[in-house]
């Protein structure tokens, strides 16, 4: 994700308070950061592609352009494991 994308997602309050409960939910420094970044990535994509309702069918979606992009099973993982904390 470009840094401009990324200042536009985090200066959004909500989605950063979002982000902060997540964080909050886990105590290693680095899974904090990664748990961040993949929530920020997600909720970039998730606005920028106009899709419809947040289900599982749209992670589905995403999970598909993360695979078609290259990333790895494990990098896939991580960032699933920070979008299912939102729904815990």
């Amino acid at each position: 994700m470009i840094d401009g994308a990324l200042q536009v997602v985090t200066g959004d309050a909500a989605v950063m308070a979002m982000v902060q409960v997540v964080e909050d939910s886990v105590s290693s420094p680095s899974t904090k950061r990664n748990y961040r970044r993949a929530l920020v990535d997600f909720m970039d994509w998730y606005r920028r592609g106009g899709h419809g309702r947040l289900n599982k069918a749209t992670v589905q979606r995403y999970v598909a352009e993360m695979r078609d992009a290259g990333l790895s099973a494990a990098n896939i993982n991580q960032r699933l494991s920070a979008i299912r904390k939102l729904a815990r």
